[in-house]
């Protein structure tokens, strides 16, 4: 690997336990084990030992491939004069975004500098999850990149939507098109048990809730499921960042004690069998036009050979997930037609099946996409 591309800087705004935070580090990952140096920047202070983070999750994994963390905390404008600095003495020539202010910092930083570097910047989120006024500035913010990626297609249309039919966007917007960039995952993390699945017994055993416990995420969807008849042996696994208690209060102790709550772990950490089943029951509301319901945990959980059941109409991102059999799509609001899917799709994922999707998740994947784009020619 030629020196004039080995320092990639990766930025974000925080460091706790969610989905921006998770494709970002599996990208150093990823850098780092082909022979690369990636930094991570960090637009704040750096996550207490009790509070919830990847980076005391995985501390071993991250001291294992030397991936560096920056914490810029402060005003922005310390944050500005800090990552001048840091740009300046690493001389990279990719910078990788998933955050509009650092996006925007980059930009005035590179004519600052008047050195060449490639600015890359991720949308991770719905335009029409955003208020009009801050849905103007993400989209002023977005034109200040060199390359403009969506992790979705939902993303993508969304955006191309607004376009379309606001005017003002559309002359806001008019320098840089958005393409779709799909998230991926470092599969070395990922401890897949070929010989389990290859000698399963096709029954389910456990569901898998796997997400913060905001009402749009689906949990009290999770909790209706476990109560029906045909789940009533079946224990619930809740994988959060969040304290549970207060959002089981309800729940009669029948049901509570057929849940297991794992607090502000990474997936890494935790062992998933042949039987388990993974449920992400979003909600995004009767007027999102445009839903995304491929989650990164949903691509975890592939990694690992467990089927998804996800939110209807929102799959487009992942088709060939869809037609390995990995992701199932329901109807949430049909109880029925969700118990009918889950029963008929339960048996656990053939191994060739699951091969299959950790090839096209891989992490190599997305990173391949990005060097493509600033011309750095193939990753890996």
């Amino acid at each position: 690997m030629e020196e004039k591309i080995r320092n990639i800087l990766i930025v974000v705004d925080d460091f706790k336990i969610g989905g921006i935070q998770r494709i970002a580090l599996d990208q150093a990952y990823g850098i780092n084990n082909n022979g690369m140096n990636a930094t991570i920047i960090v637009l704040s202070s750096k996550p207490l030992n009790n509070v919830p983070s990847f980076i005391h999750a995985e501390k071993d994994l991250i001291q294992k491939l030397k991936i560096e963390f920056i914490f810029l905390d402060g005003s922005k404008f310390r944050q500005f004069k800090n990552l001048f600095s840091i740009i300046k003495s690493k001389k990279t020539k990719l910078l990788i975004c998933h955050s509009l202010r650092a996006t925007v910092f980059c930009y005035f930083i590179k004519k600052l500098l008047k050195v060449k570097f490639s600015i890359v910047t991720i949308i991770h989120q719905l335009l029409s999850m955003s208020a009009p006024v801050q849905r103007v500035r993400r989209v002023f913010y977005s034109q200040f990149t060199d390359i403009l990626f969506a992790y979705s297609e939902a993303v993508k249309k969304d955006w191309d939507y607004r376009r379309k039919h606001n005017p003002f966007i559309r002359l806001i917007s008019c320098r840089r098109n958005i393409s779709v960039c799909r998230n991926g995952v470092y599969l070395p993390r990922i401890n897949f048990n070929q010989g389990e699945f290859s000698n399963s017994e096709n029954k389910i055993r456990r569901l898998i809730f796997i997400n913060r416990l905001t009402a749009w995420k689906g949990l009290d969807v999770a909790l209706k499921i476990i109560e029906l008849t045909e789940f009533i042996n079946t224990r619930l696994i809740l994988v959060t960042p969040d304290d549970p208690n207060k959002y089981l209060l309800d729940v009669n102790s029948e049901v509570r004690d057929r849940i297991l709550s794992i607090v502000g772990k990474s997936v890494s950490q935790i062992e998933f069998y042949p039987g388990d089943l993974h449920i992400y029951p979003a909600t995004y509301g009767p007027s999102s036009r445009y839903i995304e319901a491929i989650s990164i945990n949903v691509l975890e959980m592939a990694c690992f050979g467990v089927k998804s059941f996800v939110t209807k109409n929102g799959i487009d991102t992942w088709p060939e997930l869809v037609k390995s059999g990995m992701i199932y799509e329901v109807d949430w609001s049909n109880e029925q037609s969700t118990i009918n899917t889950i029963l008929k799709n339960g048996a656990s994922a053939k191994v060739d099946e699951i091969n299959n999707a950790r090839e096209l998740i891989d992490i190599k994947n997305n990173l391949n996409k990005i060097f493509n784009a600033v011309g750095m020619g193939k990753f890996a």
